[in-house]
């Protein structure tokens, strides 16, 4: 049974690791796609729009992953989020992925299929 959790900043490779794997058949997913939410750093409440990189925080629901981890016994996920500290044990590898500025920077202005840290 193996649990893999890729991380890494904006930029560093995550989303194209998990679209990799998943056409090669491999069950990957991308906690973005459905797992996280913007939320106030202090009351923990949910941000419809406007946040603000201050105030809010990307944060996964713990528990809505927790049930995915339970019931798939091979699977890699990938994500960033303020509170990781809170299911990194829930995994049995993990895998920071780190690259130059200049190719994080690179990357980010040139994706398609997400906007954040463009601006």
């Amino acid at each position: 049974m193996k649990k893999i959790y890729i991380t890494g900043i904006s930029g560093t490779g995550k989303s194209t690791i998990i679209e990799e794997l998943t056409k090669k058949g491999i069950h990957a997913i991308d906690l973005d796609s459905s797992f996280c939410r913007w939320e106030d750093k202090i009351t923990r409440e949910k941000v419809n729009v406007d946040y603000k990189i201050e105030k809010h925080g990307w944060y996964c629901n713990v528990n809505k992953l927790k049930k995915l981890l339970n019931i798939q016994e091979n699977i890699i996920i990938s994500g960033i989020t303020e509170n990781q500290n809170e299911y990194l044990k829930f995994f049995n590898k993990i895998f920071l992925l780190q690259c130059s500025e200049e190719t994080i920077l690179k990357r980010i202005y040139n994706r398609k299929n997400n906007d954040f840290g463009k601006d």
